[in-house]
């Protein structure tokens, strides 16, 4: 049984996820969904711009394999406004009672993406999987903090309005400008992909993101911003505080 949303229906939505866990010089990723990790790439020392690594693939709907996978599982896809989508085939809001053979079932247009972690109503009882799945894919990328100077983990909010390239250099190029105890990389980041969608008169999609800005062993110092913190990856994470400060909200101006 589960719970109901404000319509009635039964609340399944569930999340996309990136996710990393970094262990000396390894990154481990975990990824379903259309969130998305991106790393940036100085491959020369003369390069005054950094170029993206995108390390997760989005799982969207009409890639072969996810609608091959939807389709044996007896789901199907459909386009809704030009949009790729999973359908949801469930009764019509009016039925009662057991679902037999007679009842009208609806087919909605409904998710963007193939793959996510609680999307319970895509539950195939005949198969005893999830069309739209859970299963992440994964994968280890060996870190090289002389090339490899930021990692971005972002939501599609953020994705949707920003080139991968356009966020690293946003990065690299905030690093050098703001000085010590400015905005944060991540804060900018979202910042900015939240003026943009609203420059564009678009409802605002789930905007999150992380940075880590990786520090070359006797490099120059990466300036400290707000609500940032410094890890010695030699050490972990356990003994450092929380950064804590007040600065936790962001202004997008009017337009």
């Amino acid at each position: 049984e589960w719970p109901k949303t404000i319509t009635g229906l039964p609340s399944t939505s569930g999340t996309t996820a990136s996710v990393i866990v970094i262990r000396g010089v390894h990154m481990y990723v975990a990824h379903v969904g259309d969130s998305a990790v991106v790393v940036g790439v100085k491959e020369n020392d003369s390069d005054i711009t950094l170029q993206a690594l995108e390390v997760t693939q989005d799982h969207k709907p009409e890639l072969p394999k996810e609608k091959e996978r939807i389709e044996r599982l007896g789901g199907s896809v459909m386009k809704k406004s030009g949009v790729n989508r999973v359908v949801w085939k469930r009764p019509r809001l009016t039925h009662n009672g057991p679902v037999r053979r007679s009842t009208v079932i609806d087919q909605i247009p409904f998710l963007a993406v193939a793959r996510s972690l609680g999307d319970l109503w895509s539950y195939d009882f005949y198969s005893g999987e999830f069309v739209v799945s859970p299963e992440p894919d994964t994968t280890v990328m060996t870190l090289d903090p002389k090339r490899h100077r930021y990692i971005i983990l972002g939501s599609d909010g953020l994705w949707n309005m920003m080139p991968p390239k356009n966020a690293v250099n946003m990065c690299y190029s905030h690093d050098k400008m703001v000085g010590p105890k400015g905005m944060s990389c991540a804060r900018r980041l979202g910042c900015t992909a939240l003026l943009f969608w609203k420059e564009r008169m678009l409802r605002a999609d789930n905007t999150t993101v992380i940075v880590l800005a990786l520090q070359e062993h006797g490099g120059p110092p990466i300036p400290m911003h707000r609500d940032e913190i410094v890890v010695d990856m030699a050490t972990g994470i356990d003994h450092v505080p929380y950064p804590g400060t007040t600065y936790n909200t962001c202004q997008v101006p009017k337009v």
